[in-house]
């Protein structure tokens, strides 16, 4: 669906802005805060750069999406382990 909405975005451009702006933007904002809350914990480097960690941790999931490649897709498994592999590369040293 979501890349059905992006690729009508010119034909249907207030359906698009109501898809980013009621599904997108609060769930973006909600990855932000839970990066940011990493970081004062001290689980996240204060150097880390949060938009693209953020775009690390979604981008797999939206490409297997796009793909259509999701016979062996757990989303929960699937989200645990790209956080671990970002995370570990997040971590202070």
């Amino acid at each position: 669906m979501r890349l059905a909405l992006n690729a009508e975005a010119e034909v249907f451009p207030e359906l698009h802005r109501r898809y980013f702006e009621e599904i997108v933007a609060p769930r973006r904002e909600a990855m932000f805060k839970a990066i940011r809350r990493g970081i004062e914990s001290g689980e996240i480097r204060p150097d880390i750069d949060v938009a693209l960690v953020n775009e690390v941790l979604v981008s797999p999931m939206l490409a297997r999406m796009a793909s259509r490649n999701l016979d062996d897709l757990d989303p929960v498994t699937s989200s645990r382990r790209i956080t671990q592999l970002v995370l570990d590369g997040a971590r202070p040293r």
